[in-house]
């Protein structure tokens, strides 16, 4: 009895109590004991709280702090993934230059031409990783229209099925007349290659089984974003168009679903690049959504969601997928040493302001030998004291987007303050968009015919 009078209230909150309709009301109790006059305990009165409401709240919560959490570490990799893509985009720009000026000026093209080859096809896949984690850090280089997603997915349908494993089999099921979406076509068709590839992976060859892939629309609400991934928060609910890749496969643990965006994971052998993390910066960079749902041995079924535009797409007939490959040598002209070392043989004088060394003498030897006269800055404060001096004379400038003491946009507006007409080429191996207001753009890593190209234009619109 000592023992009853010490405890005067007991509470507890792993209640449950059940309404009548089936449905599951979380409970917190109150015990507390009730004593007479004489201090003996006559009763106990328990009053029980309803706590739904606290529960709702503390689970939404909860799904707020993961999204937060994953968001963060999406931001932080995406920000390391930029970083080295940018640089490693320099180093790559340098190499294909120089091996494409090379095999235009070697003397024994028979004996070299392999090598350089070689040299030239790792450069373009190392060019494409870039691009992989560039698209991961939401900075790729995009060129975008507005595309019909079942016409590109039927675009890929001999390729695709070409690649799959025996016993495998694709289904579409793609409808036509979708409203258009606002994206880059090459990316858009790396997402759904990439899907079917790891769906493919998940079917043992020889086991057989089926890839379902979908084309429709669906009406995202704030309660669908919360299972999503992808540009959640800056998302309004509406109409967005879907293609969804569905398997027969393995499926997924949850322990692989929550490794599964991370740069270079995989269940598979190392070197397959990055996988659903490309995936899902290009999701993201696109505004997108990626809704996935994986059960061991059951399968897996993802879902890419693009913002639908307002304007239809017209139907189109879909196709049947059928099943389906002694020179001289001209003497170099040497880059200018700057500020003096200028040499004019040509109507048209270019800056070049570039802090990589390497990169900067290239394009200046690509200029140069397409005839131009060239100039040469290792920053955006030699280029604007360059081009300060020389402003009347200078026909063009073409800089990077990335420079030290001076940004490349401050670059851009210094130029332009000393004289407003001037044309400017923007490099940079980022998006587009980060620069588009500034000028014209060549993406890196470039070749000399694209970089003749671009100048060529720009100098005759001007």
């Amino acid at each position: 009895m000592k023992a009853v009078e010490a405890v005067e209230a007991v509470e507890a909150s792993d209640e449950v109590f059940w309404h009548k309709n089936g449905t599951a009301i979380p409970v917190v109790y109150r015990a507390t004991l009730v004593k007479g006059a004489t201090g003996k305990p006559t009763g106990v009165v328990t009053t029980f709280y309803d706590i739904s409401k606290q529960v709702a709240a503390e689970q939404e919560q909860e799904i707020l702090r993961r999204q937060m959490e994953h968001t963060q570490r999406l931001e932080s990799l995406g920000v390391l993934a930029g970083g080295i893509a940018h640089d490693f985009n320099n180093l790559l720009s340098v190499i294909m230059g120089n091996v494409e000026i090379a095999r235009t000026h070697v003397c024994m093209p028979c004996a070299v031409e392999n090598p350089l080859n070689r040299i030239e096809k790792a450069g373009q896949r190392a060019a494409d990783l870039c691009q992989q984690m560039l698209a991961y850090a939401g900075e790729g280089r995009f060129s975008v229209q507005k595309l019909n997603l079942s016409e590109r997915v039927r675009e890929m349908g001999d390729l695709l099925h070409v690649s799959l494993n025996q016993g495998v089999q694709m289904s579409y099921d793609l409808v036509d007349g979708l409203p258009l979406i606002e994206a880059d076509k090459a990316q858009v068709q790396q997402v759904v290659m990439n899907l079917i590839t790891n769906a493919n992976d998940a079917m043992e060859d020889g086991a057989g089984g089926m890839i379902t892939v979908r084309t429709g629309v669906q009406y995202v609400t704030k309660a669908d974003m919360r299972d999503a991934y992808g540009e959640v928060e800056a998302q309004e609910i509406g109409d967005f168009v879907f293609v969804d890749v569905r398997d027969q496969g393995c499926g997924m643990s949850q322990e692989v679903q929550e490794k599964i965006f991370d740069p270079f994971f995989t269940t598979k052998f190392t070197g397959r690049g990055l996988g659903m993390s490309a995936i899902l910066g290009i999701v993201r960079s696109h505004k997108g959504l990626l809704f996935l749902q994986s059960h061991e041995g059951e399968g897996t079924w993802i879902r890419i969601c693009f913002p639908a535009l307002p304007e239809l797409s017209k139907s189109v007939q879909a196709p049947a997928f059928d099943k389906k490959p002694i020179i001289d040598i001209p003497k170099p002209v040497a880059a200018s040493n700057m500020p003096e070392g200028m040499e004019r043989k040509h109507q048209h004088l270019i800056l070049v302001i570039d802090d990589e060394e390497g990169l900067r003498e290239m394009t200046a030897f690509m200029l140069q030998d397409a005839g131009y006269d060239v100039m040469t800055a290792k920053d955006g404060a030699q280029g604007v004291a360059l081009f300060k001096q020389h402003h009347a004379e200078i026909a063009l400038v073409l800089q990077d987007m990335s420079m030290p003491k001076m940004s490349g946009r401050a670059c851009v507006q210094a130029l332009r303050a000393i004289r407003a007409d001037v044309p400017v080429l923007l490099m940079s191996g980022y998006h587009e968009s980060e620069f588009g207001d500034l000028g014209a753009f060549l993406g890196k890593p470039f070749s000399a015919k694209d970089l003749r190209k671009k100048v060529a234009s720009l100098l005759a619109s001007h």
